[in-house]
């Protein structure tokens, strides 16, 4: 074989294997896939429940397909509505265990229908997860089942102690279900009352499972009515029948404080009360006011949680629920032992779903933790994920955090809780056999009044504005640091104060030098970020974190969106406020988190295009000259001559006046002036060439040749280079 014929032949066979991986890459084989069942309300009252589980397991699969975590093993997903029903959600288990197909159980939502359809997992031998079924027994008596959120019995202690040492309140009524979750919400509350000291004058039930159900509610209704001081009203109900007793007793002068479980934090909760006229009339008529026991909220959550949540908005374009955040963290766990597990078909579906339960029932301490949305994920003894349970209160049908919240501040063993005596350290509360932390909330907001001085050489700006706080005891407000300001930031008396609920408001106006580092590189297609930030410096963010106020302005209505300050050559586009984490060393060894809140006022540059056009109309002459030069016969030598040095000269003195404008600044219009420099050296060559070609005498086509090469050729390679300037 010739060395030509070789080199042809490892070409061929380069390209056909260079074929194949791309095929590959693109069209990847496909394994069989592992199936998990997601159970719950897919349709009817309750959906939007169902559809936060739909939507939070979708993003956890494509997160983790995306990070290459499944090492080849596929996973599908398999929906199925069980309507929050005891009896449907048996015939689902039924068809579920029956399917050897499906290895994982994501659900049920409601308690009752986990017990039911939890004695078939069991029996059948296939795991199941759940983050919303709170029922003690559930996974106290299958140890098939697994829960990503604490149980009736942690809510039932973290309300009293919410309602005993933040509400400052110490007498409740109770109304609860005598079904399964209501009952043992209410006994575990009883037992946490007595320790507190807290009075329990009244208590209601009713069986909605029995037909005297409606009747055992109007009755509740009519005696309620009839109570001057019930004290706070305590709901351990389902959404349904808590929003029909509190339609009925509750309006704006009533004198009610009304606290509820979970089942008060799903937007189902808001559905309901939006049937009524009176709360469609008013957005908050029922529902301001009233304190909700929340498994999570994504406001106390870390960087993880803060990355989910823009994850979450960018793809469904609404903020997730709490339902989302737990059921996000109970797929990542079932997908978590689907990856670490070494199964294959030929162990038989009994001994895969064996393993798979094994693998997630390893996770038992922080040690062997994963890092979920909610937090670090492992298990107790029963297989329930220990973790506080969150106070949220509703103002305009939006449920924020109360102003104090309880985070978990350490492990304390039951025999030492007799020498703390309930309460350890400055803040510390003994809840669950942990110390707890009081953490302050304050929400934080900013009117922007005036944008000056915008120096993009000094990369400095001055803002003035107007910043205020909402909290509910005082924190110190010279402790904040202002790291982007020029000159430190000290408040002096606040402008505004008002000692009125929800929360004290103190206003300040701020007037000031801020630091800010100028992307000028897509001029004139740039934007800007101007930014605000501050943190306190004295407190971590286990005791304190900020948070935007989205409640009111002490000016009136918000209109960030509808105006911003006017600022030559720039328009508004925008404003953003939002938290942060900040890692601070408080030594060499020792690091801390530090809630930090950011401002950013976005600007654009105004009237872009025509910026565009008067940055390249003198460029596309310069070019068009460059162009002509290719039909210019040899005997203009002199003038061509003329033409390419000034051409050249003058993209030079452009490209430094443009450079000396944007000192510092990589801009991407840059490649311009590259492009220019080599099309107008290409011309030039391609001119030196023919007129030495004719003056050695060459064949007069072979120089016609190479002068349509570069007529040919400058307006593809200007066109190539156009598109490789765009992606850039």
């Amino acid at each position: 074989m010739t060395l030509k014929k070789g080199m042809i032949a490892s070409i061929g066979v380069g390209g056909v294997i260079l074929i194949l991986a791309l095929i590959i890459q693109r069209f990847p084989v496909q394994t069989e896939p592992y199936y998990i069942a997601i159970v719950g309300p897919m349709a009817g009252e309750d959906r939007e429940n169902g559809i936060s589980m739909q939507e939070s397991a979708k993003l956890c699969l494509d997160r983790v397909k995306k990070e290459g975590k499944l090492k080849g093993k596929r996973i599908e997903l398999l929906y199925f509505n069980d309507q929050n029903d005891r009896r449907t959600a048996l015939k689902i288990a039924s068809q579920i265990t029956g399917d050897d197909r499906i290895l994982f159980v994501i659900g049920h939502f409601y308690s009752m229908s986990a017990e039911v359809a939890g004695a078939m997992y069991r029996r059948s031998g296939i795991p199941a997860i759940t983050a919303s079924a709170a029922s003690d027994t559930l996974t106290a008596t299958n140890d098939w089942y697994f829960r990503t959120i604490p149980d009736n019995t942690s809510i039932a202690r973290y309300t009293a102690n919410y309602i005993s040492h933040i509400l400052k309140k110490n007498r409740v009524s109770i109304i609860y279900d005598k079904g399964d979750y209501g009952a043992s919400i209410f006994r575990s509350f009883k037992a946490a009352a007595g320790e507190l000291a807290i009075e329990i004058p009244s208590q209601w039930s009713f069986d909605k499972e029995s037909k005297e159900g409606q009747r055992q509610i109007n009755s509740i209704i009519a005696e309620l009515r009839t109570l001057k001081d019930p004290g706070v009203l305590y709901f351990a109900t389902q959404a349904p029948e808590a929003v029909q007793i509190l339609s009925s007793v509750k309006y704006p002068g009533t004198d009610y404080t009304v606290i509820g479980p979970d089942t008060f934090c799903s937007s189902s909760f808001i559905t309901h009360f939006n049937r009524y006229p009176s709360e469609r009339r008013k957005c908050g008529y029922f529902t301001d006011g009233i304190y909700a026991i929340s498994p999570f909220l994504s406001e106390m959550g870390g960087k993880t949680t803060h990355h989910f949540v823009n994850d979450y908005e960018e793809r469904y374009g609404k903020k997730p629920s709490w339902v989302a955040c737990c059921y996000y963290d109970a797929m990542l766990m079932a997908v978590n032992a689907i990856e670490k597990s070494d199964i294959e078909e030929a162990l038989g579906v009994q001994k895969i779903r064996r393993t798979l339960r094994d693998r997630l029932a390893d996770h038992t301490s922080a040690d062997l933790a994963i890092d979920g949305v909610t937090g670090k994920l492992f298990f107790d003894q029963n297989r329930t994920i220990k973790r506080p349970y969150y106070l949220g209160y509703y103002k305009y049908q939006k449920l924020t955090p109360y102003f104090t919240q309880y985070t978990v501040s350490g492990e304390v063993a039951p025999s030492e809780r007799k020498k703390v005596k309930g309460v350890g350290l400055e803040d510390e509360r003994i809840i669950d056999n942990r110390p707890h932390t009081e953490t302050r909330i304050v929400y934080v907001g900013f009117d922007l009044n005036e944008i000056e001085n915008v120096n993009f050489e000094r990369k400095t700006n001055t803002l003035d504005f107007y910043l205020w706080f909402r909290f509910q005891e005082a924190f110190d407000k010279q402790a904040l640091i202002f790291p982007d300001a020029v000159s430190p930031i000290q408040l002096g008396d606040p402008i505004i104060e008002d000692w009125t609920e929800p929360g004290n408001l103190s206003t300040f106006h701020i007037r000031s030098d801020f630091k800010e580092t100028f992307d000028l590189s897509r001029y004139p297609f740039d934007t800007a970020s101007l930014t605000v930030r501050f943190y306190d410096q004295n407190r971590s963010r286990q005791q304190m974190i900020f948070l935007p106020d989205i409640l009111q302005s002490p000016f009136g209505e918000t209109t960030h969106k509808e105006w911003m300050p006017s600022l030559f050559g720039w328009r508004g586009a925008g404003l953003k406020c939002f938290e942060t984490i900040k890692t601070i060393f408080l030594s060499e060894k020792i690091s801390a988190p530090f809630s930090e809140y950011v401002v950013r006022v976005l600007l654009k540059r105004d009237q872009a295009p025509g910026l565009a056009a008067r940055f390249l109309t003198p460029l596309i002459l310069l070019c068009g000259l460059l162009y002509l030069s290719h039909f210019i016969s040899g005997k203009g030598r002199g003038p061509l001559g003329i033409l390419y040095t000034g051409v050249t000269l003058i993209i030079a003195m452009y490209h430094l006046l443009v450079h000396t404008h944007f000192p510092g600044a990589a801009m991407h219009m840059r490649y311009i002036f590259y492009m220019l420099y080599g099309l107008a050296f290409l011309s030039a060559t391609i001119t030196l060439v023919a007129l030495f070609m004719e003056k050695e005498g060459v064949n007069l086509a072979k120089i016609r040749v190479l002068r349509q090469a570069g007529r040919i050729g400058f307006p593809l390679l200007l066109f190539i280079g156009g598109i490789a300037l765009f992606l850039v």
